[in-house]
């Protein structure tokens, strides 16, 4: 079969839009970019996840290897409450500050942390620098006292409890009102190693 100039045109025109579109294709990290201002509900960690989740599902974006990632404080520092120290401020003026939550819920797609209460601005972070910043490091004030209640990398490496699970399965059994899928539990020290 001999090709013709028009059908090698329009072959290489198909080749074209189709390399394009798999190059065009968005990613996880520019989904969250773009909706950490409009995708954020303060006080709602994962809904926000959920809701990124979803998001990614609509524009088949790839979510094979993510996970949501739960973290609650199983010991008695805190009142049980998870100590944050560079967490999202309610006022966009001020920087980062610290924050106790009963839980937080995070995302972790192929050891980057998604998380929309990290900072004042969008960043995915690798798994070990993410949870050194956003737990680890005490904040100290002009007079190098600490401004809050801070509780020592030891006791969280401890007491911290990470449950994971895969993001779609769980977003699906959100979506459907049906039981979240089997989880995996350790403590954050273990989560880390």
């Amino acid at each position: 079969m001999k090709i013709t100039s028009s059908k090698f045109t329009i072959l290489i025109v198909l080749l074209f839009f189709f390399t394009t579109s798999v190059w065009a294709q968005r990613t996880l990290k520019e989904e969250f970019v773009d909706t950490y201002v409009s995708g954020y509900q303060e006080g709602q960690c994962g809904k926000n996840i959920l809701n990124l989740i979803g998001r990614g599902l609509d524009q088949d974006l790839d979510l094979k290897n993510a996970k949501i990632v739960e973290i609650v404080n199983k010991g008695f520092s805190m009142f049980g409450m998870v100590n944050a120290e560079y967490a999202r401020s309610d006022r966009r003026d001020r920087m980062p500050d610290e924050r106790n939550w009963y839980h937080h819920v995070i995302l972790e797609k192929d050891g980057m942390i998604y998380d929309y209460d990290f900072g004042m601005s969008p960043s995915v972070q690798p798994v070990k620098a993410y949870f050194e910043k956003m737990f680890f490091i005490e904040k100290t004030t002009a007079q190098g006292a600490s401004p809050g209640h801070y509780i020592g990398r030891e006791e969280k490496l401890k007491t911290y409890q990470i449950t994971i699970r895969p993001a779609v399965t769980t977003y699906e059994a959100s979506i459907n009102r049906q039981p979240y899928p089997a989880a995996k539990e350790m403590k954050l020290g273990d989560y880390l190693k």
